[in-house]
Order: structure tokens, then C-alpha cells, then sequence
């Protein structure tokens, strides 16, 4: 897991929580950052790119669930995870539905949490090699000799100087 795949933004009005959080993941080797507000979360959720935030449904200045919203539509590949004191079916179906990785009820035990954050974070590592994936299939279907550049390149198959031939299996044409 890569170095900005490990920060994690949470946006909590309770300072225990925030700070108990905090200590909890940085003793996991996350890389934590805290706002005790929705326009603090903001400004930080831009400057600090986290690829999670744990954001908590009731603060001070914001509906939890409007700055859910906010969040997927700037960063569509951040992962969210509800954290709330006022667990109930219909916030939960109504967090995943706007696009939160899951929804967790305070209190949390510890281990929980950090197996869902584990996972959320698993899962937009998954989504960010898929897209890397997707772009390098499209660049070879729209330049084949883009090959040698990424054997060389990304995969170091190929050290330089080498020559290189390529082979494709080309489909007979159709009658």
C-alpha cells in the first residue's frame, strides 16, 4: 500500500473521538489528519488528498450526509466511512445509497473499525490499478507499438538497447 494510500481524514465535532481515532491509527501506521468541523474537513480533504475519511454524520456546521455527497462528487475515488452516535437502518441505507463504503455505529469496537479501513483502503487501491489498467489497454489498442514502451518502462522487461520484436496473433480476415 503506497504512502498518500494510507492517510485518512476524520471529521469528527467530538474531541475525544478525534483524538482517540487518531492515536488508534497512527498507532497502525495510517497517517491521520483531524477536523472538528465540516469546513475544516473540507479545506483539508483538498489540501491533503486522504484516500479515506471517517466522517461523522451530526457536526456543528454541516449535515453529514450533504457532505457525503460533496466529497464523492469532487473525489469520486475517496472511500467514506459513516461514523454516528444515531445509528439507525434508515441513515445507514441512505449513507451507502450516496456513496459511503459503510456505515459503523459509535461506540465502535477498535477491531472493527480497523478492518474496515483496511478494506475501504483495499478497495480504492483495487479501483485506482483498475483505471491504470484500463489506460494502458486503451493506449495499446490505440498505438499496438506502445508495447515495447511498456515492457521497457513499466514492467522493466526490457533493459535499454535491447532490440525487441513483436508478434501478434492477427485474426484471419472475414470472408
Amino acid at each position: 500500500m503506497s504512502a498518500e494510500n494510507r492517510r485518512i481524514l476524520i471529521i469528527d465535532d467530538e474531541r475525544p473521538i478525534l483524538l482517540t481515532l487518531a492515536a488508534l491509527l497512527g498507532r497502525h501506521s495510517y497517517e491521520p489528519e483531524v477536523a472538528a468541523n465540516a469546513s475544516t474537513g473540507m479545506r483539508l480533504l483538498e489540501a491533503k488528498k486522504p484516500a479515506l475519511v471517517l466522517l461523522d454524520l451530526q457536526l456543528p456546521d454541516a449535515d453529514g450526509l450533504h457532505m457525503l455527497e460533496q466529497i464523492k462528487a469532487s473525489h469520486p475515488d475517496t472511500q467514506v466511512i459513516i461514523l454516528t452516535a444515531h445509528d439507525s437502518l434508515s441513515n445507514a441505507i441512505e449513507s451507502i445509497k450516496r456513496g459511503a463504503y459503510h456505515f459503523i455505529s459509535k461506540p465502535y469496537a477498535p477491531e472493527e473499525l480497523l478492518s474496515l479501513v483496511e478494506k475501504a483502503l483495499e478497495k480504492q487501491e483495487l479501483l485506482r490499478e483498475t483505471i491504470e489498467l484500463r489506460e494502458t489497454a486503451q493506449r495499446l489498442k490505440d498505438d499496438p507499438s506502445a508495447i515495447e514502451e511498456i515492457a521497457r518502462r513499466e514492467l522493466g522487461l526490457i533493459r535499454p538497447g535491447e532490440k525487441v520484436i513483436i508478434v501478434r496473433d492477427v485474426p484471419p480476415a472475414k470472408p
